[in-house]
């Protein structure tokens, strides 16, 4: 996945961008950065979206056990 595909939002678009979340997501969770940074890097007008989009990749993970897994993977690269 390359970092234009992540950064870039597809606003009306109704299939998920999953990388796109899962970095939103490791932004927060990892990095501990505020909600209006992340916004601001990820083009975002509403710092409300990144809450949401982590809710919903949250949702996503207790569903999807492959995908809670390769999550988890790459948080485990960065734990201290």
């Amino acid at each position: 996945m390359d970092k234009n595909s992540i950064l870039a939002g597809r606003r009306g678009v109704t299939e998920n961008n999953i990388p796109r979340w899962v970095a939103m997501y490791l932004c927060r969770d990892i990095g501990g950065h505020k909600l209006t940074p992340i916004a601001e890097y990820f083009g975002l007008k509403r710092i409300g979206s990144i809450s949401n989009t982590i809710a919903k990749l949250r949702a996503l993970m207790e569903g999807d056990k492959k995908l809670a897994r390769a999550v988890a993977k790459i948080k485990s690269g960065y734990d201290t």
